[in-house]
């Protein structure tokens, strides 16, 4: 679980003014406003939601499964993360398991850490697919090494754990989240980058993405909180 206390979040000068980056981090490129945030204990799940775990909970519940053209996914990749999932039944399947979407700064507190990093796993950039699902992961590219994509296994990348040992929280897919996206309604913000991210400036950890509530999307997943109660 993630201790209660003041963490540093938000998007970064160094950060803002990039190529493709707003100067004040807003736009597509926004993020939380740079500071020290005051976050309660809560427990995050150590991996995104799973294709075997979001099919087990549907058959105990008898509910009906994403729509065709996901079936082989959801029934062959069972330790990919569960894609096609809109924001309504990732929240359902948490509510289901005692628990509930994580906040956007509940993610973020999670990904970066007391030492507020850049990625999960530090401050170094990304080296070929040691610590992430990324573009350069994928088929066809010239760095493929091969073994990858176009999602991966949840715990395929160890060396991308954030300091709790927390893995996927960059790259592979989004993550829905409960906030809504503060500029667009009936949109929740996504966090994590995904595996088609062509720059390493998407994998930052303060980076927001948002999503439409009823959207299917085969780089759309979830993972679970819940609060710590002392």
């Amino acid at each position: 679980c993630i201790a209660s206390g003041a963490y540093d979040l938000g998007c970064q000068s160094s950060d803002a003014g990039q190529p493709g980056y707003a100067a004040d981090c807003t736009g597509t490129n926004r993020g939380l406003e740079y500071g020290s945030v005051a976050v309660d204990a809560f427990c995050i799940d150590k991996y995104p939601v799973t294709a075997a775990e979001y099919v087990a909970w549907s058959n105990d519940n008898l509910l009906t499964l994403p729509a065709s053209g996901t079936t082989r996914e959801l029934q062959y990749n069972c330790d990919h993360p569960a894609t096609h999932i809109d924001w309504f039944q990732a929240e359902a399947y948490c509510a289901g398991h005692a628990a509930r979407l994580c906040t956007e700064t509940e993610w973020e507190a999670a990904a970066r850490g007391t030492d507020s990093r850049t990625y999960p796993w530090g401050n170094v950039d990304p080296t070929g697919c040691n610590e992430v699902n990324w573009f350069f992961c994928q088929p066809g590219n010239p760095g493929w090494p091969g073994g990858f994509g176009p999602s991966t296994s949840v715990d395929a990348f160890p060396g991308g754990a954030s300091q709790l040992g927390i893995f996927d929280m960059e790259g592979n897919v989004f993550q829905w989240t409960s906030t809504p996206d503060p500029l667009i309604a009936e949109r929740r913000v996504l966090r994590g980058g995904y595996m088609n991210a062509s720059d390493i400036l998407y994998l930052r950890s303060w980076r927001r993405y948002g999503g439409y509530e009823s959207t299917v999307s085969g780089f759309y997943g979830f993972r679970c909180c819940e609060t710590d109660s002392p």
